[in-house]
């Protein structure tokens, strides 16, 4: 089922648009387990299980994924510092027309295991990405994953008493105005370029 995508079109274009957390885990886990346990939880949240689609048009939308795009989510077994993966992987764009929302990097140890999640803001905001780690949590725990709903805002949810002040207003007909003279409708090609 297609969603619409309203409030968060600025983030389809966005250059920085990573969420980031890290977290750590006490004791030991098996990479193959926290392999699953990552994707038990891309598989439980409506989010992840989604692509981006940006039409010809300009209009913008999220679309359900086929299994092997939902596996474009995925956390690797790391074997540099989470520093150095953070650095390298937050100038690298998710590949969000194919279903890459969230990825992983998972650092095992013999008294704790560490965990590195980066997000595209369109897999949701910070608070969406602590439910993925309870997600995730659960999973290790061998309890019930909690199912994730896919929650936006949509047009008819944003109230029409909310009023811009007038000099936004102001400048937002000016530049549509600009716009309409010499219009230019943005492609995922403009993304990655």
């Amino acid at each position: 089922m297609k969603k619409n995508i309203v409030t968060e079109r600025t983030n389809v274009f966005e250059p920085n648009n990573t969420i980031t957390m890290k977290f750590t885990i006490a004791g030991t886990v098996k990479p193959e387990k926290m392999k699953q346990a990552f994707l038990t939880a891309v598989r439980e949240n409506e989010t992840l299980n989604s692509r981006v689609i940006l039409a010809e048009n300009g209009e913008v939308w999220y679309e359900p994924c086929r299994e092997t795009q939902i596996q474009k989510n995925h956390i690797e077994i790391a074997d540099r510092s989470w520093q150095e993966i953070f650095k390298e992987q937050q100038q690298a764009l998710f590949e969000i027309e194919q279903g890459e929302l969230i990825k992983g990097y998972f650092f095992k140890g013999e008294e704790q295991s560490e965990v590195l999640l980066m997000a595209s803001h369109l897999a949701g905001d910070g608070k969406a990405i602590l439910y993925f780690v309870e997600q995730i949590m659960c999973a290790l725990a061998d309890e019930r994953v909690p199912c994730r709903k896919f929650q936006s805002v949509s047009e008819k949810e944003i109230p029409g008493k909310n009023k811009i002040p007038i000099y936004v207003n102001w400048f937002i007909k000016s530049l549509n105005s600009k716009w309409r003279k010499y219009p230019q409708i943005f492609t995922m090609e403009d993304r990655n370029h």
